[in-house]
């Protein structure tokens, strides 16, 4: 009985178990399928989401896309700015084929074939340039080749960039630059012209082919123009100074120096250096140039200079020694002429005679110059202005000038840049 009781209740038990377990597989199966309709509604949710992003993402991308193009339309306008600063002349000369004033022979074809035909002389244009020719070229491209050295370029630190007028010279089959500066310590410089063969335009307009090495011209041919319309060499103030440059620059070791100082007592600039200077071989053509503080040196056009041997610096003056001489002896001439017989002076009387038979030069003290100067003041206004005429052509007396210099020997006498006389060539 017990027993029974005891299955009954087992019975009872795994019946109740079993259909529990029945109810929740019936749940758990309702849910998955709930679970299983309901996965492409969170998929539709999800896409719909993403595509909201993206849309989000891109109007976003454009807007910070037309924020970073203008930034850069900002930015690109200030950079603008600075490079045109930079290059202003550059665009300035349009790199035209005709209009280019310089530039260095390029591996064209074009410029092969006018070099071959100027080598070879099959043109009539194409002419060689003879060495007494003086030939300017104004250089505004390619300077870098040209000098080595920008032509836009600021000289100090804090300076706005600038362009540097350069201008070359062709003369004696020798070439030289000189550049000018604005506003500073010298005014210009010389400078010396890179190695290469160069297409130039010069100033009249006339294309020229020049192969240039160590300054000298090897090849200086007509390409394009008219030698007539260039300039030829008719005096040493054309080039004495790009000459001592060119052998100073070069270091030619062919040319010889001697500089002195002198002063100008009518306009007093301080010490002037006269460099007078002649080539090796051709050791009797003197050439005369001076410097003035903070200046580039030019030539020496016209001065007489006397130097006193105890002094280190001559003297500038208006006449020379022999230029007084002359005019002494003129002027006694006149005075012979109205009469006078001689000078006389607190001490002695010297007769006109005397003084041409003692010396071929005729020089006096100042007694004797003021004994003249008696004589002189006795003629009427008429006859002085004979005197003047004949013996100081039309300048005034200047007898006082040629006394204070007689304790000065000549030194230096230049005319129109010739070398007129030079007292240490003559001296050896």
């Amino acid at each position: 009985m017990r027993l029974f009781q005891t299955y009954k209740k087992f019975f009872n038990f795994s019946s109740l178990t079993i259909f529990i377990f029945f109810i929740s597989c019936g749940v758990k199966a309702q849910e998955s399928s709930q679970s299983i309709a309901e996965i492409p509604k969170t998929a539709e949710k999800n896409t719909n989401i993403s595509q909201n992003n993206t849309k989000k993402q891109k109007i976003n991308k454009k807007k910070n896309s037309k924020r970073i193009t203008k930034t850069k339309k900002i930015t690109r306008k200030i950079v603008r700015k600075k490079i045109i600063k930079k290059i202003y002349v550059v665009k300035e000369q349009p790199a035209q084929e005709e209009n280019k004033i310089n530039e260095q022979i390029s591996d064209s074809n074009e410029l092969k074939e006018a070099i071959a035909i100027a080598k070879q002389h099959k043109s009539i244009k194409s002419l060689n340039i003879d060495n007494d020719y003086f030939l300017e070229i104004e250089l505004k491209e390619n300077c870098q080749k040209v000098i080595g050295n920008d032509c836009f370029r600021a000289d100090k630190f804090f300076q706005e960039p600038y362009f540097h007028y350069t201008l070359l010279t062709i003369f004696q089959q020798k070439i030289i630059g000189e550049q000018y500066f604005e506003g500073g310590k010298i005014d210009k410089e010389f400078i010396i012209i890179n190695d290469g063969e160069y297409f130039f335009t010069t100033k009249n307009n006339n294309r020229i082919l020049a192969k240039v090495r160590k300054g000298i011209i090897h090849e200086l041919m007509l390409i394009d123009g008219d030698l007539e319309n260039e300039n030829k060499i008719t005096s040493k103030c054309q080039y004495a100074d790009k000459l001592l440059a060119f052998h100073r620059l070069y270091k030619t070791n062919e040319s010889s120096e001697n500089n002195i100082f002198y002063s100008d007592k009518k306009n007093f600039r301080g010490l002037i250096e006269a460099t007078i200077f002649n080539e090796k071989y051709h050791p009797q053509i003197f050439y005369a140039t001076m410097t003035i503080p903070n200046k580039a040196p030019k030539n020496i056009q016209e001065i007489n200079l006397c130097k006193r041997e105890n002094k280190i610096e001559a003297i500038e003056r208006e006449y020379t020694k022999s230029e007084c001489s002359r005019k002494f002896l003129c002027t006694m001439k006149i005075l012979e002429k109205y009469g006078s017989e001689g000078i006389t002076t607190r001490d002695n009387n010297f007769s006109f005679d005397n003084f041409y038979k003692k010396n071929e030069q005729i020089n006096l003290d100042t007694n004797q110059l003021n004994g003249l100067i008696d004589e002189v003041n006795k003629l009427s206004s008429s006859d002085k202005n004979d005197l003047k005429n004949r013996c100081f052509n039309d300048k005034n007396i200047d007898l006082i000038n040629c006394s204070i210099s007689e304790k000065c020997d000549d030194y230096l006498t230049v005319s129109n840049c010739e070398v007129e006389y030079y007292f240490d060539n003559d001296r050896k």
